[in-house]
């Protein structure tokens, strides 16, 4: 029974990637459709809304008895978020700043509800892509990383993590409601407990827990370059073929502005650089509303898309599976934006992932605090690390280009760069062994 159930398998494999090779060599002749003949092109986009984009990705319930309770489940985070900013909100005011012990009582919270965000988000653009009412002149500058609802003192706080900052807001509206809805049966959590001394905000799972996680395989689509082009470009009948990169198989598009796109033959990436349009600029006037802009256009093509992590200059968004954040090399998987000045930077790639294939392997992995251990023994300072989470990796299949394997791992940002932990350990191997 189990070789006919490889046999057909095998059989749909097939089928699913003959079909990805047809429609590649359609959407992907790139080398011999000349720019001019772009516009023939009928790509029917869906937008995507910034509230769709801009969400927590990690929820902690906070019990009375002073129990954590986490889940990533999108669908359901996703509704939280929805029901939160259908409360009425007071007047927003600080309540701490930079007192470490406080800001952690106001995290965990007995009988409260913490939605976290991926990076830091700029509080007036939130409120704005919600529909919430609140005064920008005064809090246009203001970013936080997690929402607080208490329960019993019907509040809502806003929390900084970077300065141990909180805002406060009194509300009103069916909290009950929302606070039964996460005990329904569905809702699947995992106890945690609040790591406040190696890395404050971090929650860590348990010695005891299931660190199982399954494999998942995908079957890659190659978009068209036109999407980006359309995308990107301000007016596309005015973009021309770089008549010094004839002999190349990439695609080099670019203008009389000087703006210019490239899409790797090899890889698929995508290189785009232009002028920050004016168009995209709204009133909050920041990185989140400037790349969106950009992004709603192609941000269905990559499924389940979302805001991860940003600076002062730079923004990258991530594709996600069941919950976690998809890492790859050559921008697969990601968008990312870097705005200087009036110009933008964004590199992205034509590979993205669509059908999932049935698998039932599995990777186990270390716990939270096992993963914390083994950075510790190698001499990875703690203050060089920021954040700690599951993401997958994106490998290309053994057997065939067209399919991608997503590996489970930890990743941290070390140093301010996102890196998986176990090339971390081989970068620090390798790094005493040079000194020894």
């Amino acid at each position: 029974m189990k070789l006919i159930d490889r046999f057909f398998r095998l059989l749909l494999v097939i089928m699913i990637l003959l079909s990805v090779v047809l429609s590649a060599k359609i959407w992907t002749n790139s080398g011999k459709i000349d720019a001019e003949k772009e516009e023939t092109t009928d790509s029917i986009l869906q937008k995507k809304l910034p509230q769709e984009v801009f969400v927590p990705t990690q929820f902690v319930y906070h019990s009375e008895d002073g129990r954590h309770f986490y889940s990533n489940h999108e669908n359901f985070i996703t509704s939280l978020n929805k029901a939160l900013v259908k409360l009425s909100l007071g007047k927003l005011k600080p309540v701490v700043e930079g007192q470490r012990e406080a800001y952690i009582d106001i995290q965990t919270k007995r009988q409260s509800m913490e939605l976290i965000f991926p990076n830091e988000l700029n509080l007036a653009y939130y409120f704005e892509i919600n529909h919430l009412s609140l005064d920008r002149s005064v809090y246009k500058s203001l970013t936080f990383n997690r929402i607080v609802l208490d329960f019993k003192e019907n509040k809502l706080y806003f929390l900084a993590d970077d300065r141990f900052k909180v805002y406060e807001a009194s509300i009103s509206g069916n909290t009950k409601g929302l606070e039964h809805n996460l005990y329904e049966k569905e809702n699947k959590f995992k106890e945690v407990t609040a790591n406040q001394e190696w890395l404050p905000a971090i929650y860590s799972t348990k010695e005891t827990d299931d660190m199982t996680f399954k494999k998942y395989s995908y079957i890659l689509a190659t978009q068209s370059y036109t999407i980006f082009s359309k995308a990107f470009f301000d007016k596309t009948e005015e973009i021309f073929p770089n008549e010094s990169s004839k002999e190349s198989k990439d695609v080099n598009l670019m203008n009389y502005e000087g703006e210019s796109m490239t899409v790797s033959y090899q890889t698929g990436e995508v290189n785009f650089f232009g002028r920050i349009r004016e168009s995209s600029r709204r009133e909050s006037l920041n990185l989140f509303s400037d790349s969106f802009y950009y992004l709603e256009d192609i941000a269905s093509s990559f499924g389940t898309l979302r805001y991860f992590d940003s600076t002062a200059s730079t923004i990258v968004y991530r594709s996600y599976v069941e919950g976690y954040p998809v890492f790859s090399d050559y921008s697969r998987g990601s968008v990312q934006f870097n705005l200087m000045n009036q110009n933008v930077r964004i590199l992205t790639n034509q590979e993205t992932i669509q059908v999932p294939i049935p698998s039932d392997e599995t990777i186990t992995l270390p716990t939270t605090q096992e993963a914390i251990n083994q950075l510790t023994q190698a001499g990875i300072p703690e203050t060089d690390i920021s954040n700690l989470k599951i993401g997958y990796t994106w490998r290309t299949n053994d057997e065939t280009k067209q399919v991608v394997d997503l590996i489970p791992e930890w990743y941290i940002k070390y140093k301010n760069e996102w890196k998986s932990v176990a090339n971390v350990l081989i970068e620090q191997g390798i790094h005493e062994g040079g000194q020894s």
